[in-house]
């Protein structure tokens, strides 16, 4: 009985591995067909565009060239971090979370659909899309959310500093 258990085992692990090495496989190919590389590049150049306007908003060095010059050094910083930090996403992350949340045969499908003209589509359109998004939340959503943060920060504070008046 213990030998036919172990010749079980023996058949069904490389199998197994076999099994989760296509899926790997193929969630990498799924990746690749959604151009995820290329979504979380943008998603991380938008961040490191906002970031540089806030850190210019918020300088207040003598001169514009200490000013521009610190603006570089740190903006380089950032991106070289940036790019680590996608890379080890791309790499690690990302493909655990679709192998965590999808079959073999799931991803088979989906790397179908993106294969489709539908699918092809899909991401061509998805950068314009997200921007059209970005420009109503910008436009109709955050000042009146700016706001409500601005008074919700004055309401806390003098709350705070009400009760430390006592």
């Amino acid at each position: 009985m213990r030998k036919l258990v172990l010749l079980a085992i023996a058949v069904m692990l490389p199998l197994t591995l076999t099994v989760a090495q296509d899926k790997t496989a193929d969630i990498k190919r799924l990746m690749s067909v959604m151009q995820v590389d290329k979504l979380v590049d943008n998603t991380m150049q938008q961040m490191l565009n906002a970031m540089k306007q806030q850190i210019t908003g918020q300088m207040a060095m003598q001169g514009d060239s200490a000013k521009d010059e610190f603006i570089g050094k740190f903006m380089e910083f950032v991106s070289s971090e940036t790019t680590a930090l996608t890379k080890k996403m791309l790499n690690e992350d990302l493909p655990s979370i679709y192998e965590k949340h999808f079959t073999s045969d799931e991803i088979k499908d989906v790397i179908l659909f993106y294969e489709s003209p539908t699918g092809k589509k899909l991401l061509e359109k998805s950068p314009e899309i997200s921007g059209e998004i970005m420009n109503i939340m910008t436009a109709k959503y955050m000042p009146g959310f700016s706001q409500k943060i601005n008074e919700k920060m004055k309401e806390i504070k003098d709350e705070i500093s009400s009760g430390q008046q006592r």
